[in-house]
Formats: C-alpha cells, structure tokens, sequence
C-alpha cells in the first residue's frame, strides 16, 4: 500500500477510514496548508524498529509490563473514581 497525503481537516473528517488504510499497512501524512505536520502509521510498523523504545526505557520515560494482562482483564470490576486517584497517588510516591 502507498503513503496517502491528507490535509488536517481531511484527517479530522475521515479519521476511521485513514486508521483502516495504516492497519492495513499504509501511511498517511498530514498537512497543515501544505506543510507535513504528521505521520499516521500502524504500530506494527513502529514496533518492527523499536530502537525508539529501548531509548526511552533507558531515559526512565517508558516501562515495559512485566506480565501481559489476563483475556478477562477488561471484563473485570471498575474502580471507582476516588479510588483511581488513590492509587494514582499511591503509584507516584512508590517512584519517589
């Protein structure tokens, strides 16, 4: 598939239909009155060179998971609000 080049009010009317071209491994660049502004890509392509990756892991920016998450994860309880918030908090000063 080839690059696509869309301007940012294009992207922003058609944004499904752009997502459904990069899954199926094309890309979009997008302008703003002419200029490149963005990139669309899958991440497949992006995890493919993820050198990226490893230098923000070495910067402290990014975490990799340590385990990958259970096929019922998402079915599972919410929290809720007030307790997002406490383990936000409780996550921030573990790192401290």
């Amino acid at each position: 598939m080839t690059m696509k080049t869309i301007s940012v009010s294009e992207a922003k009317s058609s944004l499904s239909e752009q997502i459904r071209r990069v899954q199926k491994g094309g890309t979009v660049v997008i302008t703003d009155r002419g200029r490149p502004v963005a990139r669309l890509v899958g991440i497949a392509s992006v995890l493919k060179d993820a050198d990226w990756i490893v230098e923000l892991e070495r910067e402290g920016l990014l975490r990799r998971p340590i385990a990958e998450l259970s096929a019922d994860f998402l079915a599972g309880p919410r929290p809720n609000d007030s307790n997002v918030l406490a383990a936000l908090l409780e996550d921030r000063e573990d790192r401290l």
